[in-house]
């Protein structure tokens, strides 16, 4: 089957589905399952999200599908308002899930120092800084405080 012959014959058994017959809507979110796994999947890569994302992605865009199936409108491809649901909520979970997710691991690594690292002017700091990884580095330069400028000694 086609991925045309497939998209027509779940769009089919959409709107039979929002017209009321139970069996055509169960044969629709049944064959229309696996894929969303595989849709979910590639995307949460294309991010950057974690494979296990994946399935609460699936989760979410049938608990979406079932609440705003009478917002797709039966004269219009049903691929389309699938992927933005899909795209929607991936987004939806990078969101949630913030940029980076760090780990204990990665946190205490970071937190080791020894007995030499004493943060007492801007160049231990950036001496400090020059150890953490790019995204780390941007991370702490941003809420790193401005060096006091000599108009500051003066006063």
């Amino acid at each position: 089957m086609t991925n045309l012959a497939r998209e027509k014959e779940w769009a089919s058994w959409l709107r039979s589905a929002i017209a009321g017959d139970s069996h055509a809507y169960h044969k629709f979110l049944t064959a229309l399952t696996p894929h969303l796994r595989v849709m979910a999947r590639r995307h949460c890569a294309q991010f950057g999200s974690p494979a296990t994302e994946a399935e609460d992605v699936v989760q979410e865009v049938l608990l979406i599908i079932h609440l705003k199936r009478g917002t797709w409108d039966p004269s219009r491809p049903l691929g389309p308002w699938l992927s933005t649901i899909i795209r929607n909520k991936v987004s939806d979970s990078l969101r949630r899930r913030g940029k980076q997710a760090v780990s204990l691991e990665e946190v205490i690594a970071t937190l080791k120092t020894d007995d030499r690292n004493t943060v007492s002017d801007p160049i231990d700091i950036d001496r400090i800084l020059g150890t953490l990884t790019d995204p780390q580095r941007g991370r702490n330069r941003r809420r790193r405080p401005p060096a006091p400028s000599f108009e500051d000694d003066e006063r």
